[in-house]
């Protein structure tokens, strides 16, 4: 008696469910006239992953690069720039931080980094540079070479807001670095007409 209840109750469920998944929209449903269809997954590109949260800031150009260790952030791009901004004193804000590739970044400062405004009387000692056109090369080589040493991308491109190539006019130096090619692999500045 015991199993004709089990196997009735058992049956009830079976029941019970089949009723409440014809009544979510079976084959033959007027409500509803269209099934959904299946739409390809898009990939948007991230940063790599970085569980590193330690590293190290490369500062300088011209053979004179110094070395300063870091131990904080999380190891991101945006991270190490806010090290590194931290470290010399210079106004690094993005405007964007782009991962185009998996070993391929482009970055536009906002109008207000330090690339784009005079080179200050009240600079850091370690990190003094007089020359308007030398100063922006500093910034920029310190965070190209910075990133690829901590593994954010090995073509490091700088771009303007809207794309472009960054256009300079910084304390009498007129010059341009080109958006098309990786930053880190010009030791000078591509000047374009």
């Amino acid at each position: 008696m015991k199993k004709i209840i089990v196997l009735v109750s058992a049956l009830l469920v079976l029941v019970a469910g089949i009723s409440l998944l014809s009544a979510c929209g079976g084959e033959d449903d007027p409500i509803i006239t269209e099934r959904p269809t299946t739409r390809p997954i898009e990939h948007t590109l991230t940063a790599p992953e970085s569980t590193v949260a330690s590293g190290n800031l490369i500062i300088g150009q011209d053979g004179k690069e110094k070395t300063v260790p870091y131990t904080s952030g999380d190891g991101s791009a945006a991270s190490i720039l806010s090290i590194l901004a931290e470290e010399t004193g210079w106004n690094l804000d993005t405007a964007e931080i782009k991962y185009t590739a998996a070993d391929t970044v482009a970055i536009s400062f906002k109008s207000d980094a330090s690339i784009f405004n005079s080179v200050p009387a009240d600079q850091k000692a370690d990190y003094k540079e007089t020359n308007a056109k030398k100063y922006v090369t500093q910034i920029l080589n310190s965070v190209a070479k910075t990133l690829v040493q901590n593994q954010c991308g090995s073509n490091v491109y700088f771009v303007s807001e809207s794309g472009g190539d960054l256009k300079f006019e910084n304390g009498g130096a007129q010059f341009s670095i080109s958006a098309s090619s990786p930053y880190y692999t010009v030791l000078e500045p591509q000047t374009q007409g």
